[in-house]
């Protein structure tokens, strides 16, 4: 008898399972923010995902200056290195997207690799235009991200509302599936330099 689960790919998006997540994270943390660093409560929300992702990606949102950069850019590719054994993770700052697109071999790179891509300010890159066409890589890259479960971390300042008018119902219905929304409340780590 056919059965389609003996043929189907079984695709599942990465299993991370951090041991003292929260340990881990404050360290890293407190080692790139240095002496402005303050533990802020939505952290304990990023620990948890450390410590059981439940195989879905991470979306940070938040103000300014809260450490999303730092921990997406510099704290978690380390965890993959050093705990996951992952050496090629694929880090973006948004607004070169459009550029991406440009290079078939980048745009390959972020679209169908296997390995976690981890995308720096959502919402601050502009529509890449093929020949007219215009084309929207950060969407293309959530299609993709769950048609391939791949896994997708990525930092933004926009809320539910600011993704559905940018993208669409499209791309933050396939977000909802995909990603854990943690957003980021306190004061800029950045003031306290001043």
């Amino acid at each position: 008898m056919f059965d389609i689960r003996d043929i189907a790919e079984k695709r599942e998006i990465m299993q991370i399972a951090l041991p003292d997540a929260q340990k881990v994270l404050r360290s890293g943390m407190e080692y790139f923010i240095g002496p402005h660093f303050q533990w802020l409560p939505s952290y304990e929300k990023v620990a948890r995902w450390l410590a059981d992702n439940q195989k879905r990606g991470l979306m940070l949102s938040g103000g300014n200056g809260v450490g999303k950069t730092v921990f997406c850019t510099k704290v978690l590719p380390l965890i993959f290195r050093y705990y996951l054994h992952i050496e090629d993770v694929t880090i973006i700052d948004a607004k070169y997207l459009g550029d991406y697109y440009k290079n078939p071999s980048d745009y390959y790179k972020i679209v169908y690799d296997k390995n976690p891509i981890i995308i720096d300010d959502v919402g601050v890159e502009d529509i890449a235009n093929d020949y007219g066409e215009r084309r929207d890589i950060f969407s293309e890259i959530v299609d993709d991200a769950e048609k391939r479960a791949r896994l997708i971390v990525f930092t933004t300042n926009l809320y539910a509302d600011d993704i559905k008018t940018r993208y669409g119902m499209r791309t933050l219905d396939r977000l909802y599936s995909i990603v854990r929304s943690i957003c980021i409340e306190g004061q800029s780590m950045r003031l306290k330099t001043i």
